[in-house]
């Protein structure tokens, strides 16, 4: 039998599935608990409510998103490896859960961001805090342009690796992949481009 985080993966794995296909307000716990192959009874052993389990969810990416890229930052050597590690780790972290994109869109649009607020508050924006204090370090020290604002340039290297994921169907058709989106090998491609293009955008006349 299945021990109790591995069963509440399972639940979370299925409930994002079937929330990024369906949203919040067509979703039942019973339709979670069919797709998980879990009883839904035990899901409210878990979870006292269906908007206590899509916040966990959130929750569960979002946090993986903050530790992930914190780590990846921390180990890097130098500002520029940084920059480069944070968006390996957020590319990594898309490719994990694919239905996340689409998922946190049908948030942002059917509820302005309510249940996921929490979630964007305490991890979300721990990342975006880090990714902004990597670039003001680069910015003391010489090696990223100095007129650029943190906050704006840090939304901007997120953004890059966020569209590509949310926009998928769309990529794929402009790439000549068709509506199922670009394949793994030209995604690897463009996250490598995100990279240099973020660089490019800091270190760029960085003496101004």
């Amino acid at each position: 039998m299945a021990d109790s985080s591995s069963t509440q993966d399972l639940i979370l794995d299925a409930a994002e599935r079937l929330f990024a296909r369906q949203g919040f307000a067509a979703t039942t716990i019973k339709q979670i608990g069919k797709e998980a192959a879990v009883n839904p009874a035990l899901l409210y052993y878990y979870y006292d409510s269906k908007e206590t389990l899509y916040r966990a969810m959130l929750q569960r990416i979002l946090g993986q998103l903050l530790a992930r890229g914190v780590d990846a930052i921390e180990r890097a050597s130098s500002h520029a490896d940084r920059i480069r590690a944070f968006v390996r780790a957020q590319a990594r972290l898309l490719g994990e859960h694919p239905h996340f994109p689409q998922l946190l869109v049908r948030e942002l649009v059917d509820h302005q961001a309510a249940h996921a607020e929490q979630a964007i508050t305490n991890t979300a924006a721990g990342a975006f805090r880090r990714l902004c204090e990597v670039i003001e370090a680069g910015q003391r020290d010489g090696a990223f342009r100095k007129s650029l604002d943190p906050r704006f340039t840090a939304i901007s290297i997120i953004a890059q690796v966020a569209y590509f994921a949310i926009a998928r169907p769309a990529v794929g058709l402009l790439l000549g992949h068709g509506t199922s989106g670009p394949p793994r090998a030209v995604s690897d491609e463009f996250y490598v481009h995100a990279e240099e293009f973020a660089l490019a955008a800091l270190m760029e006349g960085r003496s101004t």
